[in-house]
């Protein structure tokens, strides 16, 4: 939990990899979160060791603005489970080639919950896209990859997210059955994202032993 204020974080040469994961600001709100900056400086010192590293919303976020790429508000919210389109790179990619269950569509469906985007990192390929927000996820090398949505929400996750200070608002901006609609959804929804999620993080973990392995 970097936001409490860690006096310090593990030296990255110790490191087989890492994972940032989310948050309800955004990377250009550091005057206002003081820990976002000393954050980013040690992803970047991560990045330059080649250590693997994944985000996931603020993140994948934070990777990006590590990498050079611009974070900004998004034109509208992604709330709820939503389609995201491989690209031809995603679906090659072990991330998620092995999440089809044995039929290639080249969608998935995931959980959002961001007001924010970004834009691709030089040197980034873009795996996912969507219509409301174009780049749902990037690989930069062949160890850093970046997830705009939530793959890890359990159902007590998603149904915690929801009572948490400032939720209620958004979700009523979305309209009034906007919260109905994600719990309605979530039975059919969710056994569908659990594959997408093995399969990647399962992709994940193999890239961080290969790294332990070769660095042991």
């Amino acid at each position: 939990d970097a936001w409490k204020g860690f006096p310090s974080l593990p030296a990255p040469s110790t490191l087989s990899g890492i994972v940032v994961m989310g948050g309800p600001m955004g990377v250009y709100d550091q005057s206002r979160f003081p820990f976002l900056k000393k954050e980013l400086g040690y992803i970047r010192r991560c990045l330059e060791r080649h250590l693997p590293a994944l985000g996931i919303c603020l993140g994948a976020q934070m990777i990006a603005r590590a990498l050079g790429a611009r974070v900004y508000p998004s034109r509208q919210k992604e709330i709820g489970w939503y389609p995201v389109r491989l690209t031809a790179a995603g679906r090659r990619d072990p991330f998620f080639r092995e999440s089809s269950g044995g039929k290639e569509t080249g969608r998935r469906i995931v959980f959002q919950w961001h007001g924010d985007t970004f834009d691709l990192p030089r040197r980034a390929e873009l795996l996912a896209t969507a219509s409301r927000c174009r780049h749902q996820a990037f690989r930069c090398g062949g160890n850093v990859y970046a997830l705009q949505f939530h793959l890890e929400v359990t159902p007590e996750m998603v149904r915690s997210w929801m009572k948490a200070p400032g939720a209620r608002e958004e979700l009523r901006l979305l309209g009034p059955r906007a919260a109905e609609d994600i719990l309605r959804k979530m039975p059919r929804c969710r056994p569908q994202m659990h594959r997408t999620a093995t399969a990647a993080f399962r992709a994940f973990s193999e890239i961080v032993k290969k790294r332990r392995e070769t660095h042991e």
